[in-house]
């Protein structure tokens, strides 16, 4: 019996003990990071940190959209990252937590100037590597305080949610922290992140003008030693040798009028690689599968494949004309040469510290197009 007595009493103190949370904190009571913004002027690093009151949110997502859903924004500043970090904490009122954060935004001159900058933001344990990451020639106040639709919050934007806004229209391809550091690591592949702005132009209400994020360039790192931003309307033909378009428009033309309007999507490339008198050479192969989505003029079927094939061509050679300009492998060519050969390639490029693409390195380019849905049109053969 005293036994008994004795286990019940362990038993009851145990369950007491066991449930209950001792560490937790309500939402109200700290701020929650969504976006982390990082400049560096060559002395001075500056942290910019985007929260948003998740309480209001959930509220939002329950009772749909009412009274606009403030967006606060922090700057802190110090000689190094985890000093400009604690000169943000001296306001902050609450605890930051950083175990939220979606989105990383660096200016151009930080990324430019900073070896190993993912190294420098993610000593935090609390920061994780699936974050989107974008670059700006811009302010970063201005890109965390732009407009979003019916009232709601920063993360319904492309700024968090890339990807829908990706699959609409595909022209540079978002990229998450893991998969820089992964990138940037191989010496026959270059780095390209998303830069991104705003716009004020095209949406408005009835009380004024949407300011609100748009992908107007992109930032390429190459182990050769170029970085630098190049605005989106010079990588139109990079869409059409990237296997990751999910979908683009091409109005199909000639130089006197307009008959369709393609949608492409279902890209596969191939990439053949081979050595000729020391040299190499690249044949590239794309297929696209695509939709008629609108009749402009009469054309045949074989005719609009053909101006079609000719303007995805042009695109194509006017981007390797980039490529070779800027001296940046904006097709990939060079891993597809160290899959081939390595020893070569590593020899030829010096481990990749060398350009040695020229006019006659992309010896074939083949395009092939395949339009099965005419959608309420009737296909003139």
């Amino acid at each position: 019996m005293f036994r008994s007595s004795i286990k019940i009493c362990l038993i009851c103190i145990v369950l007491t003990l066991m449930p209950g949370c001792w560490s937790a904190v309500d939402i109200q009571n700290q701020h929650y990071v969504t976006s982390l913004g990082v400049d560096y002027d060559g002395e001075m690093f500056f942290v910019y940190a985007q929260i948003v009151r998740f309480e209001n949110i959930a509220r939002m997502e329950s009772q749909g959209a009412g009274s606009p859903i403030n967006t606060y924004v922090g700057k802190g500043e110090g000689t190094s990252l985890n000093i400009a970090v604690s000169n943000l904490y001296a306001t902050s009122q609450v605890r930051i937590d950083w175990g939220h954060t979606k989105a990383i935004v660096v200016t151009e001159r930080a990324i430019r100037s900073l070896e190993k900058l993912a190294g420098h933001i993610y000593r935090s344990p609390e920061t994780r590597y699936n974050t989107w990451f974008y670059v700006t020639d811009g302010s970063i106040e201005e890109i965390f305080l732009t407009n979003s639709f019916y009232d709601r919050t920063s993360l319904f934007s492309i700024l968090h949610m890339p990807m829908n806004s990706f699959r609409q229209g595909s022209t540079v391809p978002p990229i998450q922290m893991f998969k820089y550091i992964s990138i940037s690591n191989e010496p026959d592949r270059i780095t390209v992140i998303p830069v991104i702005g705003t716009d004020n132009e095209q949406w408005k209400t009835n009380e004024g003008e949407l300011k609100l994020l748009k992908i107007i360039g992109a930032y390429f790192e190459s182990h050769n030693g170029v970085k630098k931003i190049l605005p989106i309307d010079q990588l139109e033909g990079m869409r059409w040798i990237d296997p990751r378009l999910t979908r683009t428009m091409l109005t199909v033309k000639d130089e006197e009028k307009e008959y369709a309007v393609l949608i492409l999507h279902n890209t596969k490339v191939k990439k053949k690689t081979k050595l000729v008198n020391g040299e190499p050479k690249f044949t590239v192969e794309a297929h696209f599968k695509g939709s008629l989505n609108e009749y402009l003029s009469e054309l045949d079927y074989p005719k609009m494949i053909q101006l079609a094939r000719k303007q995805i061509e042009k695109e194509i050679m006017e981007a390797y004309e980039l490529s070779l300009k800027e001296q940046l492998d904006l097709f990939y060519l060079m891993h597809s040469f160290r899959m081939k050969d390595p020893d070569a390639w590593k020899r030829m490029t010096n481990n990749g510290k060398k350009f040695i693409l020229d006019e006659k390195s992309l010896e074939h380019l083949e395009i092939d197009i395949d339009i099965p849905y005419n959608g309420k049109y009737k296909r003139r053969r």
